[in-house]
C-alpha cells in the first residue's frame, strides 16, 4: 500500500498528501519479511535436514518457488514499459532476470527492474547459504548460515565495496535472517511469552519506528537494523509468543497464500493503471485511484496465485524434485 500510494496515486491530481514518515512502516515490513524468511526456512525444511540429497532438493524447491513467478511478473512489467515507451536496456533486463541488482540512474541503492525484487536477491543468497548444510543436519545448517552471513557483513565493513552486487551481498540487512532463525529455534524449543508482554511489545514497536530513526530508508546499515529491524522483531516475537485468534481467518489465509503474488504484481498493476486508467476517472481524485488500485492488486494477485503460481509450482515440483 505504501508503494502504490507514493509511487502512483500520490501523482494523481493534487496527490494524497501523505506524510513521508509513513514510509517507515514499509521499511519495518521489509525487516519483518526477512525475519519471517529465516523462521520458515527452519520450520519448512525440517523433513530435509540430515537427508541424502537434502541440499539439492532444498535448492531446487526454492528456485521453483521463487523464480518462475518472478520472471512472469518481470515480463509483464517490461511489456507495460514498452507500451508506455519507457526504454528497457537489454543488459538491465538480463541482470534483473538473474536477480543481480545494479545502480539505476538517480537511485542511491541497488535495484532490479521490478524494483521490490531487490529483497529477492538477499533471499536467494540466504537460500544458497542455508542450503549448504541441509544434508548435514539442522545444527550444521545454522552454524554455516551464521558464519557465512557474519563474514559477508564483516567483509563489507572492511573493504567497503562499490559494486552493486557486492554492496547488496555484504549489507547488514542479511543479519535479519539470523534473527528469524533464532526465533524459530526458541519457538520450537517451547518458547512462549505471557499475553500482557506480547501486547506491550506491539505497543512499544509502534513509537519505536519514529523514535529510533537515524538513517534514510536507502541506508541498509546497522542504523537501519535498529530503527526498522527492532520494531519488526518486537512485532514478530509478539505474534510467535503464543496462540492468536485471527478474525476473518479465511480471508487472512487467502491473502497470506497470495502474498508473494501481491509482492510481485503490485508494481506492474500500478503501471497498468498508468496505461489504461480511464481519463474520466481522474476526476474522482487520487484517493479513488488509490483504493481502486489496491483492490485491483489484491484481486489480480489472488487470481494469479490460484490460476498460475500454485499450479505452476506444483507442476514443476512434481517433475523436477523427487516426491
Amino acid at each position: 500500500m505504501v508503494h502504490l500510494a507514493f509511487s502512483f496515486s500520490d501523482h494523481v491530481g493534487p496527490g494524497l498528501h501523505l506524510p513521508p514518515e509513513i514510509g517507515r512502516i514499509a521499511q519495518a515490513a521489509v525487516a519483518l519479511f526477512f525475519l519471517i524468511s529465516g523462521y520458515f526456512m527452519i520450520v519448512s525444511t525440517r523433513p530435509l535436514f540430515g537427508s541424502t540429497g537434502g541440499t539439492r532438493r532444498f535448492w531446487l524447491r526454492r528456485m521453483i518457488r521463487i523464480g518462475p513467478p518472478y520472471w512472469l511478473a518481470t515480463a509483464a512489467l517490461v511489456g507495460l514499459y514498452l507500451w508506455l515507451d519507457k526504454p528497457v536496456g537489454a543488459a538491465d533486463l538480463l541482470q534483473s532476470l538473474l536477480l543481480l541488482p545494479y545502480f539505476m540512474p538517480g537511485e542511491p541503492m541497488p535495484l532490479v527492474l521490478l524494483w521490490p525484487g531487490w529483497t529477492l536477491f538477499h533471499e536467494m543468497v540466504f537460500y544458497l547459504i542455508f542450503g549448504i548444510g541441509v544434508s548435514s543436519g539442522r545444527t550444521r545448517t545454522v552454524a554455516i548460515s551464521v558464519a557465512i552471513l557474519a563474514l559477508l557483513v564483516i567483509g563489507g565493513m572492511v573493504f567497503d565495496p562499490a559494486s552493486a552486487v557486492l554492496v547488496s551481498l555484504t549489507s547488514p540487512i542479511c543479519l535479519l535472517f539470523l534473527g528469524g532463525i533464532a526465533v524459530a529455534l526458541w519457538h520450537e524449543g517451547g518458547g512462549t511469552l505471557p499475553p500482557a508482554l506480547r501486547w506491550a511489545m506491539v505497543a512499544v514497536a509502534i513509537p519505536a519506528l519514529w523514535l529510533l530513526v537515524q538513517s534514510t530508508t536507502q541506508d541498509r546499515g546497522f542504523a537501519y537494523l535498529a530503527w526498522s529491524g527492532l520494531p519488526a522483531l518486537l512485532v514478530f516475537l509478539a505474534a510467535m509468543g503464543g496462540p492468536l485468534r485471527i478474525p476473518c481467518f479465511r480471508v487472512a489465509d487467502l491473502l497470506g497464500n497470495a502474498s508473494y503474488a501481491i509482492y510481485l504484481l503490485h508494481v506492474p498493476i500500478g503501471w497498468l493503471w498508468v496505461a489504461f486508467y480511464p481519463g474520466f476517472l481522474y476526476g474522482l481524485g487520487p484517493w479513488f485511484h488509490f483504493v481502486s488500485l489496491v483492490g485491483a492488486t489484491l484481486v489480480a494477485s489472488v487470481m494469479f496465485y490460484a490460476l498460475v503460481e500454485r499450479p505452476l509450482t506444483c507442476w514443476l515440483n512434481a517433475r523436477l524434485v523427487r516426491p
